[in-house]
């Protein structure tokens, strides 16, 4: 099978971030870093599984935990529940607690440093608004 530029792109940005190109990780790649998405670990899974039939939730969470150490991806804690997120640029979320549809919003001017963290260096602040989305108020 010949490889499409976008596996070369591929390959070419786990090698920039010293990762083994291995079929499984460009697999995870191609579906997390062409474009930014949310996905759970058992969600990636499910979706790598239907190409790599031996492919283990573990094995899943290793390629994540490997991308996350070297810059690719971010995770949060939504509703819950660790969800990597490849859009790697300060942002907030709206998360749809009905359907768990997750959008990103710009970043908000935010208000001054509380007066606890006087003192901290910030790094980053993540804002999640929660509620129902437009899609699943036109079901109810």
């Amino acid at each position: 099978m010949q490889k499409t530029e976008s596996q070369h792109d591929i390959q070419a940005l786990l090698k920039e971030h010293c990762i083994g190109a291995t079929p499984e990780r460009i697999a995870v790649a191609e579906l997390l870093l062409e474009k930014p998405v949310h996905t759970t670990p058992l969600e990636l899974h499910a979706i790598i599984k239907e190409r790599f039939h031996s492919i283990t939730l573990d094995a899943v969470y290793l390629i994540l935990a490997e991308f996350e150490k070297n810059g690719l991806l971010k995770t949060c804690q939504i509703d819950g529940k660790t969800v990597f997120d490849s859009n790697l640029r300060e942002h907030h979320h709206a998360a749809c607690r009905q359907c768990g549809k997750i959008l990103d919003l710009p970043p908000l001017e935010m208000p001054d440093i509380p007066e606890p963290l006087k003192g901290w260096r910030i790094n980053t602040t993540l804002r999640v608004w929660h509620g129902i989305c437009p899609d699943c108020l036109d079901i109810e």
